[in-house]
C-alpha cells in the first residue's frame, strides 16, 4: 500500500456546518471555525488553526474599485499530519467514504467545497478566505480531483523523500510548503524568521538549486528577472495549489 501523500493545502478555510450562514462573508458565526484544509491521497482533513497571519489582498474601496488592503487568516502551523493535535473541531474524512464532493464558485462569493460522506449522513462546507490575485486554482477545483481519487483514476507522482529539516535544504523545502513561487531573497527571509537562524544568500540559493536537482522544486526564470522557486506538486498538471 502506498504511503499517504499530501496533495494540496489551503490556509484560512472556514468550516461551516449544514444550515449555517454568516451574516457577513468572512465573519465567523457560532458553530463555525477557521483553519486549514488538507487533501491527501487517502483523506480530506480539516484542522482548526493554531496560528494567524496578516496577508495582503485587494479589498473593495469606497468608490467601488479594488484597493490595496490586508486581512487576517487562521491556519494550522504544522507540516506533519501526525502533529495535528486532537480537537473536536477537526474532521478526518476517508476519501472512499465521500458520497459527494461539489465545488461552487459564484460571482461576488468566496469559492467553496461542499462534502457529504458516510452515505450522506454527514455534510459540511469549506469556505475559501484567500481569493483574488494571481491564483490559478481555488477550493472549488478540488472536487474533480477528489472524485478521481475515489475511483482510482487520479495520477500521483512518486516524488523523492523530503530532506531533513536540520539541513538548509530541509528548511527551504518547509518554507515552500504552500507551493507559492518565491525568489531566493524571500526564501532566505522566511527561513530566517521561521527557524530563527541567519543564513548566507549563497547558501540559500545553493539549497534551492539542490532541491531542483532532487526533483522536489521547480525553477522558473522570467526574462530579465531573477529565478523563482516553487515546490513540485505530486498532482503534476492537476496541481491544486494557488
Amino acid at each position: 500500500m502506498l504511503d499517504e501523500v499530501v496533495l494540496a493545502r489551503e490556509q484560512g478555510v472556514v468550516n461551516r456546518g449544514p444550515g449555517l450562514r454568516s451574516a457577513v462573508e468572512g465573519a465567523l458565526e457560532e458553530g463555525e471555525t477557521e483553519g486549514s484544509l488538507i487533501l491527501t491521497s487517502k483523506r480530506l482533513i480539516y484542522a482548526r488553526g493554531n496560528a494567524s497571519e496578516s496577508i495582503r489582498e485587494s479589498v473593495l474601496g469606497i468608490s467601488g474599485g479594488l484597493a490595496p488592503g490586508s486581512k487576517s487568516i487562521i491556519y494550522l502551523d504544522a507540516d506533519d499530519l501526525n502533529s495535528i493535535t486532537p480537537d473536536p473541531a477537526n474532521i478526518f474524512i476517508d476519501i472512499q467514504s465521500i458520497s459527494s464532493a461539489r465545488g461552487i464558485k459564484r460571482i461576488a462569493q468566496s469559492p467553496k467545497l461542499e462534502v457529504e460522506w458516510n452515505d450522506r449522513t454527514r455534510k459540511t462546507e469549506f469556505i475559501q478566505q484567500v481569493t483574488g490575485g494571481s491564483r490559478r486554482k481555488n477550493l472549488n477545483d478540488w472536487a474533480p480531483v477528489i472524485e478521481r481519487l475515489k475511483n482510482g483514476t487520479q495520477k500521483i507522482a512518486d516524488l523523492p523523500p523530503a530532506p531533513d529539516e536540520g539541513t538548509v535544504e530541509g528548511k527551504v523545502f518547509r518554507v515552500l510548503s504552500d507551493y507559492d513561487e518565491r525568489g531566493p531573497l524571500t526564501v532566505e527571509l522566511e527561513v530566517e524568521k521561521k527557524f530563527k537562524v541567519e543564513l548566507e544568500p549563497d547558501d540559500v540559493l545553493a539549497a534551492c538549486e539542490k532541491l531542483v536537482t532532487m526533483g522536489l522544486v521547480k525553477k522558473t526564470v522570467p526574462p530579465g528577472e531573477e529565478a523563482y522557486f516553487e515546490r513540485v506538486s505530486p498532482l503534476g498538471e492537476d496541481n491544486l495549489e494557488a
